[in-house]
């Protein structure tokens, strides 16, 4: 991974859905903003 990195603020997640992502990335054994970072570049590669 050649690309600089730059953070990504994400406002106004409701409180059940921020919640239920970090149970299923702990479950899958990844942190919340590594699914995060997996879900957007599997969105942007289609």
């Amino acid at each position: 991974m050649s690309d600089k990195l730059t953070a990504i603020i994400l406002r106004n997640v409701p409180e059940s859905i921020r919640r239920d992502l970090k149970s299923k990335a702990a479950r899958e054994g990844k942190t919340m903003q590594g699914l995060v970072l997996e879900l957007i570049t599997r969105y942007v590669s289609k």
